[in-house]
């Protein structure tokens, strides 16, 4: 073991219940439950995988509450039923009833009932047969009397009676001119209720849940519960019923449970119900399972972190015409990979068409834009010493089905007719077929796919091809309404044919008000862990490829231009999970990672708009934190390779630089999970050796090596530290 590793060293060890399916999917314990408490309409719906689907409860007013044990406090069987020794009265069977006569000593027919104790009650329920009037009076614990009249156009109605005041209730009387028939009477004490309720089978180990509980109207609460013998129920969470996404709720430690409820709480509107539309549950990965097995990749940072941006840098001008030391003179120090967006509407106005790259070569543009020079704007970006990724852009919403006459042929001309542009000088080393054309029907994505990679990989030997981006953390429409699962898009033909597998994550969730936000990269509900799911798909399915994630990033703040959507973060968390984020995907597995975006977009704030390492050119290209925080980074650890996982826990996370010449080391280290970076906590230092140095990766324009005063303790934050430590 290396002596600079920590002497506290834990390397987590997991154990993984949950199936896993052949394409790195994680099932949900759902999926092989049994619906234990089925009232309602389509139960198996709340449980299909499907979020447009739903159950929906029995209406427990005016009627239904009324069989139900556990809500009507009249029943026979409640512990505080009324004393009387006439049962059908409170049978819960409207259908059963009681003759109350007039007393030979009285003028009226009355039935009495004394609570054992005084009761609460909200909602009182009568059902009798009439020939006359009748009165029910309702006494209250201090001995004030109520008076509700039924009509003779009442009979055989069941009528629901409001008690008017927040006072226990200690008897009820009900009394009419002549002899009456009493079918029911019932009573609520507290909200009704309905539940959605599920045996596991035997007890599993449940750390995240996910539920779409949408309900308008009469909803008080929703509670997720869990019990071990179906009778005792512990509530984990309190569900948001307005909320409309599928919601995630992580536990603050995983529970072994059986019995799963979602327990509703009504109001007090009649025949309102309740509805689920969806219940997922795991252990504590979720969805997207324990952390990959750590593999070194011998390629130093530099050719593992890239950078995504648009021809000429958003400067309307090419490339070797910034004069204004914005746009590649930002990055050419720090970033050498670049990914290009290639619209290939630039190229051509409809498929079927050349675009006529040896015209283009000559000066004379393309088909569709008679001023375009590709070779100008790659060529030139390559002798400053970048490598391009071109990632070719169309998708049903500007090239529609319609336009591809002859679709295999198109798509394999088009490649065929790129690849050996780019082919012919080498300036590309890959190229992605398509973006995210998700908009297209997965098998006619198929058709394109195939026939475009046959065609680029025929013409450029060199570049290494890829698929357009696809996501394999949950199928279509399971989790949310994209249509972008990657075995839908990506057939084994397709496999065999592209070099590398290629993602995008954004580091987000939903929040308890359905809202979609950033979370750092360890929060347990970030999508950002999707890549886990990838690499096993990949281990099952393409061994020999690597993963790409061509774009992941924050929205960040700033003053000069407010980032105000949803999933807006700080300027300082764009910095320190930036980073962060950047280490986790490249530990879990992906072979590079190019951040999202180089710089802001001038337009009013909305997703993705603000995720720029530099302002927009409104404000010329000013640089924010994330920006220092990258450059830093990549001066000091661009020439060494990811070598160890030293720590991964709640409290801290490190993990370890190597220079393959030289041996020499740098410890990377941060507190995970922290709202605001600045916050941290001081560590006994468990490095073997003295701190040379370190060195904070907090995005100030001029920052410095520091020393550390006490060898013994060192200080760490939401920042990443990068430290120096000799053996």
């Amino acid at each position: 073991m290396s002596k600079l590793t920590f002497i506290f060293l834990l390397i987590s060890s997991f154990s993984h219940s949950q199936t896993v399916e052949k394409n790195g999917l994680i099932d949900s314990y759902t999926k092989q439950a049994i619906i234990t408490e089925p009232k309602g309409n389509n139960p198996h719906f709340a449980i299909d995988g499907k979020l447009h689907t739903y159950w929906e409860s029995e209406n427990p007013l005016p009627d239904k509450y009324i069989a139900d044990q556990t809500m009507n406090v009249f029943i026979n069987t409640a512990p505080n039923r009324p004393i009387s020794e006439i049962n059908k009265i409170f049978d819960g069977d409207l259908n059963t009833a009681v003759l109350i006569k007039t007393a030979a000593d009285r003028t009226k027919a009355t039935f009495s009932i004394q609570l054992k104790r005084p009761l609460l009650l909200h909602y009182i329920s009568i059902k009798a047969a009439i020939e006359n009037n009748l009165k029910l009076r309702i006494t209250y614990a201090d001995k004030s009397m109520q008076s509700i009249d039924l009509k003779r156009e009442d009979s055989y109605q069941l009528k629901a009676i409001t008690p008017n005041k927040p006072i226990a209730i200690e008897s009820i009387s009900v009394s009419a001119a002549s002899s009456f028939q009493l079918f029911e009477l019932a009573a609520l004490s507290t909200p009704p209720e309905v539940n959605f309720t599920i045996d596991l089978g035997t007890q599993k180990r449940i750390g995240q849940c996910y539920s779409r509980h949408f309900n308008e109207g009469n909803i008080q609460a929703i509670n997720l519960q869990f019990s071990n013998n179906g009778n005792e129920w512990k509530t984990v969470n309190e569900l948001n019923a307005e909320a409309i996404q599928l919601l995630p709720t992580v536990l603050e430690k995983p529970i072994n449970t059986r019995f799963v409820r979602v327990n509703y709480i009504l109001g007090w509107q009649e025949y309102g119900k309740a509805a689920l539309w969806e219940l997922k549950l795991f252990d504590e990965f979720g969805p997207y399972g324990p952390p990959a097995d750590f593999t070194v990749i011998k390629q130093p940072l530099n050719q593992r972190l890239g950078l995504n941006m648009v021809w000429g840098w958003g400067q309307h001008v090419y490339s070797d015409q910034i004069q204004n030391g914005k746009g590649w003179q930002q990055y050419q120090n720090t970033f050498k990979k670049l990914r290009i967006y290639h619209n290939l509407l630039w190229d051509i106005k409809a498929p079927g068409i050349s675009a006529n790259y040896n015209q283009m070569l000559l000066g004379q543009g393309t088909a569709a834009n008679w001023w375009l020079n590709w070779e100008r704007e790659y060529g030139f970006l390559k002798q400053k010493g970048f490598d391009i990724t071109t990632t070719l852009m169309f998708k049903n919403e500007n090239i529609p089905v319609s336009l591809w006459t002859n679709p295999a042929e198109n798509a394999y001309n088009i490649g065929a007719e790129l690849g050996r542009f780019l082919g012919q000088k080498n300036l590309a080393e890959a190229v992605e077929v398509g973006n995210e054309p998700w908009d297209y029907p997965p098998e006619f994505y198929r058709i394109l796919g195939e026939n475009m990679a046959s065609g680029l990989k025929a013409n450029s030997s060199k570049a290494k091809i890829l698929p357009a981006a696809f996501q394999n953390s949950y199928k279509s429409s399971a989790f949310n309404d994209q249509q972008n699962f990657l075995p839908d898009f990506v057939s084994t033909e397709m496999l065999k044919k592209v070099d590398k597998l290629n993602v995008h994550f954004y580091s987000h969730t939903i929040d308890s008000k359905g809202y979609r936000i950033s979370v750092p990269p360890e929060d347990p509900r970030s999508e950002i862990h999707g890549i886990r799911n990838t690499i096993r798909y990949r281990n099952e399915n393409a061994k020999e490829k690597a993963v790409w994630v061509t774009e992941f990033g924050y929205d960040g703040n700033n003053a000069q231009e407010p980032c105000l959507h949803s999933e807006c973060v700080s300027e300082a968390q764009q910095a320190a999970w930036g980073l962060r984020a950047t280490f986790y995907l490249l530990r879990q597995g992906a072979e590079r990672a190019y951040w999202y975006f180089y710089a802001n977009e001038a337009t009013d704030s909305h997703l993705h708009s603000r995720a720029g390492l530099t302002l927009s050119a409104t404000h010329n290209f000013e640089p924010k934190a994330s920006y220092f925080a990258f450059k830093d980074a990549l001066e000091i650890l661009g020439d060494y390779y990811f070598s160890a996982v030293l720590i991964e826990s709640d409290e801290l996370v490190a993990y370890q630089f190597t220079h393959e010449n030289s041996n020499k080391k740098y410890i990377v280290a941060w507190i995970p999970n922290s709202q605001d970076p600045k916050d941290g906590n001081w560590f006994t230092n468990g490095f073997m050796g003295s701190i040379q140095g370190y060195f904070i990766l907090d995005g100030k324009p001029n920052n410095s090596w520091l020393q550390s005063e006490n060898q013994n303790k060192f200080f760490l934050s939401g920042f990443p530290r990068v430290f120096e430590v000799s053996e």
